[in-house]
């Protein structure tokens, strides 16, 4: 059945279109100035409609033609303006969009064309200057998009063409300047990206390629200056990156390479900070080189977690902070060489933990507290000699333990705490200098427990210490109490003497004014007899 509407007819609306739920045919009069929202909303059986006639048509609104899920042919008018949010969103077997002629169109909204599973290929006009979040996202079987035509396009808009599972390359317009969260999330086909006329991008955000087959042929242009968190997460094709010569770029965000298959990564000259987990579970990545990055200080939790063939590492000589779990699960590095880092100050918990290849690592001077779990689990280091640590006075629970290999332990005299199990179950461990250790205050449960070789004689000054400190801490206590006594006597001893002597002066006043009352009353009575 075919929509058949009066010629002199200029607005659909709801109401007006709701008798034709059931047609499968719209060609609308060229009266037709407006297609308001919701129009054709769930008009399950339309599966043809032609604007072209519609000179006058500048708008088709929210959810007009939403959920015409059997929609397959689509014409528009050349004077169409405005496509607007989720406009044909559901309609799953439209197969083709052509929209070249359309040479006043600026703006296609929100989610426009999302979820049009049947959806081959998209052509735009010159003139789109906004296309919106969402607006491609999840069609799945789009592979042909040119939006390298748009000059007047700034922005791809968040989820764009997240899901679209059949988008092998792309072009970016040449004016683009960002591209917005998740805009190609889940492309998994997505094997080239063209930015070779990008020289005003300046932001790529979180997550905008995650999930993609990007290759090595992959290149940022030049003027970027933020790639955001986890931008190119599960990107497993990726294996070589070069961001040598971003001089903006500053900083590596969280998650930003993870589970990629990275090999070799360069960082940008003027890098601060690498993010969390942004390189988390990077196994075909074997060697990371930062020594020539003198501004970067730090290295945030769970960077190179699970990089488990990463063979070496050298840091950057302003380092300040190694995260927790910054290393974690690295099993095939074999040495840590800290020593040199005067700058090191903090290495947070489990930094290093189950490093079971490692054979040899060095401590920063600077270093003043060693995590929880810092180096748990690495098996074949022999020697840990703190000495060099001046600063040193905290070693966190289960910072050494499992140790299998470890015979020696040298500590620092500023050693104050020893934490919980720090070095339980280090079986060959027979040497340590904790006799020395001035300033030990307290050694953790199970800290050295399973130790079998360690003869317990090693704690016996400082169990020693520990009670020459009790017992002259009892001292100090108990002429602190006896110095407050002897002061509450000396201030009840004063107020009593200062209460006598208010009292004494209370009786000579009282003295004096009763002499004055009978000296009174004696005049009183010469002058009156």
């Amino acid at each position: 059945m075919k929509i058949n509407i009066f010629k002199t007819t200029t607005i659909i609306n709801r109401e007006n279109a709701s008798k034709y739920i059931h047609s499968d045919e719209a060609e609308l009069p060229s009266s037709i100035i407006d297609i308001q929202e919701r129009a054709f909303f769930g008009c399950f059986d339309l599966k043809n409609v032609n604007l072209s006639e519609c000179n006058r048509l500048s708008v088709i609104g929210n959810n007009a033609f939403g959920i015409c899920s059997s929609l397959k042919e689509l014409k528009f008018p050349k004077g169409i303006t405005k496509i607007e949010g989720n406009a044909f969103k559901f309609c799953r077997n439209l197969e083709k969009i052509d929209l070249s002629e359309c040479e006043k169109l600026e703006i296609i909204g929100n989610g426009a064309f999302s979820e049009c599973e049947s959806l081959e290929e998209i052509v735009l006009p010159k003139s789109i200057s906004f296309i919106g979040g969402n607006v491609f996202k999840d069609c799945r079987n789009l592979k042909k998009i040119n939006l390298s035509v748009c000059d007047k396009l700034e922005k791809i808009e968040y989820g764009s063409f997240s899901g679209c599972e059949s988008l092998e390359e792309i072009k970016i317009p040449k004016n683009i300047t960002s591209i917005g969260a998740k805009a190609f999330g889940g492309c998994v086909n997505l094997v080239n990206v063209d930015f070779s006329e990008c020289d005003k991008l300046e932001k790529i955000g979180n997550g905008a390629f995650c999930d993609c087959a990007l290759s090595s042929k992959f290149a940022f242009p030049k003027s970027i200056t933020d790639i955001g968190a986890s931008a190119f997460k599960g990107c497993t094709w990726l294996d070589k990156v070069n961001l040598s010569e971003y001089k903006k770029l500053e900083k590596i965000r969280a998650s930003v390479f993870s589970h990629s298959g990275l090999t070799a990564i360069t960082f940008p000259k003027g890098i601060t900070d690498i993010g969390e987990k942004a390189f988390e579970g990077c196994v075909y990545l074997d060697e990371v080189n930062l020594s020539e990055y003198d501004k970067l200080t730090i290295i945030r939790n769970g960077a190179f977690y699970g990089c488990n063939r990463l063979k070496e590492i050298t840091f950057p000589k302003n380092l300040i902070v190694i995260g927790a779990n910054a290393f974690s699960g690295c099993s095939s590095l074999k040495i840590v060489n800290l020593a040199e880092y005067d700058k090191l100050e903090k290495i947070g918990n489990g930094a290093f933990y189950d490093c079971d290849s490692l054979k040899e690592i060095t401590f920063p001077k600077s270093i003043t507290t060693l995590g929880e779990e810092f180096f748990s689990g690495c098996k074949k280091v022999e020697t840990v000699d703190l000495s060099e640590c001046t600063k040193l006075e905290v070693i966190g629970n289960n910072a050494f333990s499992g140790w299998d290999s470890l015979k020696k332990v040298i500590f620092p005299k500023s050693i104050i705490s020893i934490g919980k199990n720090a070095f339980r179950g280090c079986k060959q461990l027979v040497k340590t200098n904790l006799s020395e250790c001035d300033k030990l205050e307290k050694i953790g449960d199970g800290a050295f427990r399973d130790c079998e070789s360690l003869n317990d004689s090693f704690l016996a000054s400082y169990f020693k210490r520990k009670e020459e400190k009790k017992i002259e801490e009892k001292r100090l206590k108990e002429e602190k109490l006896e110095a407050e006594r002897k002061l509450e006597a000396e201030r009840k001893l004063k107020a009593e003497e200062e209460s006598a002597k208010a009292a004494k002066i209370g009786g000579l006043i009282l003295l004096f004014m009763f002499g004055g009352a009978i000296l009174y009353l004696i005049l009183y009575l010469i002058l009156h007899s």
